[in-house]
């Protein structure tokens, strides 16, 4: 697996398993949905209904099933490379309305 969707309290990321943290901010449904066709157009979209749907009923869409937090176990999302939580993750990368400033 070198990269999979998590989910994680109505949001979504996509993990990179190379660097071991996340390769997206965290965006709710319909902003993921946009940032995953901008990057890998409509044959990358042709199965993400799928791949979101067992985010949300397993935590992440990788096969075989795991956990978001599963996932980031052992992660280096953090300050040099440190291990987040899955709430600090989500915290860190999130894209919202209210965060002002780039990802990190």
């Amino acid at each position: 697996m070198a990269s999979c969707i998590i989910h994680y309290k109505g949001l979504f990321l996509e993990w990179s398993s190379i660097t071991n943290a996340p390769s997206s901010f965290a965006l709710a449904r319909g902003e993921f949905e946009r940032y995953y066709d901008v990057c890998y157009g409509s044959e990358g979209v042709k199965d993400l209904p799928e791949h979101l749907d067992r985010a949300v009923s397993s935590g992440s869409s990788a096969i075989p099933p795991m956990t978001a937090l599963d996932v980031v176990s052992g992660n280096r999302a953090g300050p040099k490379e440190s291990e987040l939580t899955l709430d600090e993750i989500f915290a860190r990368f999130y894209a919202g309305v209210e965060r002002a400033s780039p990802r990190p």
